[in-house]
């Protein structure tokens, strides 16, 4: 577009479409492509690949396709929306897109089989072919269609798979992968994407502009400061990126700007996030120093921004964004057998998790949840109240080492319309409704026969999982909502406000004389007493009147998940 030249751009650098050209290599979208196309080569059947909305599945998934474009011997085919109505049209769907002829509407579902049957083992065994099914928006794929996509598997060789499948999807697919072991169990390779770190969120936005540049080397359109807001506003996730890049970049056309520092860009991210406008006041007055010492602390150099600004955002900028900072880059996941539970979203942000997993008495699959810091403040903007002062040290062991032996948190008993995937992911925290954590219910649980039949009044124990604070839980703010010493109350809580309230969690933790509490919390964490002040504000009045902020960490305490 011809205003795109005013900048010296040739084409739209932040365009929302998936466009192959665009594609920023990232360690963790690099090692999946490479991970994906080897599976595929190697003929290992199926990869599912799971991020929340915008992390750059959809853009993954054209990249895949295009790394096959030049090779004869793969033959890429893709379903956009698999949202089919039955079997019947998911195998007619599938039979016309691998043989390119519609089948008859008298062909049953037996005989549509058979076909692509016939035509696998033809492409694959006589002719030497690979033929790759790729499926986007996996998480609309209905249970029958699973079904039919797991006896695809069963058409194979001695030593390969006849269809090659790659199912990208959202965090709910784990839902309906919860309940199929024969399904999971095929799978080959399972990776979970996250979003960019600061540093990377930097390198994707010099990447566009270099790209879009006529001259292969883009102006320098954001400031230091700006970059700092355009990653506190989006938290690293690709798509948000780009829509506030591209907003950004369309006030400077019309303001005959050439750059953009941090008011503008806060400006933009409170028009196209103005559900997070309210969090946004902390950035509104500041100094440079702040954003100086942000990129001393992320590591961000000068040859990847823009000269200095003449004024930043305020020096709580800093503590957000270093809070924020992953300290290592997520690596792709390795080949396995077993999907790893991902992170859940709106909690601590990627990177480093509030709470590790310890060693205990069970395996541990552990999700990136916030814990629960331990010393209360008033619900006021008041300053919070300091943290109790530790034990001598000598008195003082970790306390995941000291109290591993609690064998459960408690039992919830049945009533109707409960399921346990919604206990499980209420007790353990969004996105734990995982193969691994059900098997780890089911084992405690050895009388459920059925897990998708579960009787009402049927009583069901939860396996207690040591977990270890990190140093990130002592730097934020917590809201928490209700205090319980029973783990059923606390998931009846949950359950009550589960479309009144923000997401809330459950953290199960044990003092020194061993008394089990559970502390019900929102599952955002805040940086300072005016947006925890507020998010007690927007609560609902029954939860408004007994929420309170707490802050700091008790080391008396032992924490489960």
């Amino acid at each position: 577009m011809d205003y795109f030249k005013l900048l010296d751009f040739k084409q739209e650098p932040f365009s929302n479409s998936p466009d192959p050209d665009l594609f920023f290599q990232s360690e963790q979208h690099v090692g999946c492509l490479q991970k994906l196309e080897l599976s595929i080569r190697m003929q290992r059947g199926l990869n599912v690949v799971i991020g929340e909305v915008g992390t750059g599945k959809t853009t993954l998934c054209r990249q895949l396709i295009r790394a096959f474009d030049h090779d004869p011997r793969v033959k890429a085919h893709l379903i956009l929306d698999p949202d089919f109505g039955n079997g019947r049209e998911f195998l007619t769907t599938v039979a016309t897109m691998l043989t390119g002829e519609k089948p008859g509407p008298d062909a049953s579902e037996r005989q549509l089989k058979e076909q692509i049957k016939q035509f696998l083992f033809q492409q694959g065994v006589d002719n030497d072919r690979i033929i790759l099914l790729i499926v986007d928006e996996g998480q609309k794929i209905p249970g029958p269609c699973l079904e039919i996509l797991r006896e695809f598997l069963n058409y194979e060789t001695n030593d390969a798979k006849l269809l090659q499948t790659v199912i990208f999807a959202q965090p709910e697919f784990e839902d309906q992968l919860a309940g199929r072991n024969n399904f999971t169990d095929r799978i080959n390779y399972y990776q979970v994407l996250g979003p960019l770190s600061f540093r990377e969120t930097g390198e994707m936005i010099r990447f566009r502009l270099d790209r879009a540049s006529e001259t292969g080397k883009g102006p320098a359109c954001f400031s230091r400061a700006a970059l700092a807001v355009i990653f506190l506003a989006t938290r690293g996730y690709p798509r948000k990126i780009v829509n506030l890049c591209h907003a950004i970049i369309l006030s400077l056309i019309i303001q005959h700007r050439r750059r953009a520092d941090w008011f503008l860009a806060y400006t933009c991210a409170r028009q196209v996030f103005p559900e997070q406008a309210r969090h946004w006041r902390r950035l509104q007055i500041g100094t440079l120093s702040g954003v100086i010492l942000v990129l001393i602390i992320t590591g961000i150099g000068a040859e990847l921004l823009a000269p200095k600004d003449e004024a930043g955002p305020p020096p709580e900028t800093t503590a957000m964004i270093a809070a924020s900072q992953p300290q290592s880059q997520p690596q792709p996941a390795t080949v396995a057998t077993r999907p790893p539970a991902p992170r859940p979203a709106g909690s601590a942000p990627a990177g480093e998790p509030a709470v590790e997993p310890v060693a205990g008495p069970a395996p541990v699959t552990v999700n990136n949840q916030p814990p629960p810091p331990a010393a209360e403040v008033s619900s006021s903007p008041a300053v919070a109240e300091p943290t109790p002062a530790p034990m001598a040290a000598a008195k003082v062991a970790p306390a995941a080492d000291r109290w591993q032996d609690l064998e459960t948190l408690g039992k919830i008993v049945v009533r109707n319309n409960d399921t346990l995937g919604e206990m499980i992911r209420r007790v353990y925290g969004p996105y734990s409704f995982t193969p691994q954590n059900t098997r780890k219910v089911l084992t405690l649980n050895p009388r459920i026969t059925d897990r998708n039949r579960i009787e009402v009044g049927t009583v069901i124990r939860f396996p207690a999982i040591p977990v270890r604070l990190t140093p990130l839980a002592a730097r934020v703010l917590w809201v928490r909502t209700g205090m319980t010493r029973d783990l059923e109350a606390a998931y009846r809580l949950l359950q009550a406000h589960d479309k009144t309230a923000p997401p809330m969690l459950i953290i199960p933790m044990r003092d020194q004389p061993g008394e089990l509490r559970f502390a019900i919390l929102l599952q955002e964490y805040f940086l300072n007493q005016e947006s925890a002040a507020q998010a007690v504000a927007d609560l609902p009045p029954s939860l408004a009147s007994g929420a309170r902020i707490i802050s700091g960490l008790d080391k008396n305490q032992a924490y489960f998940r």
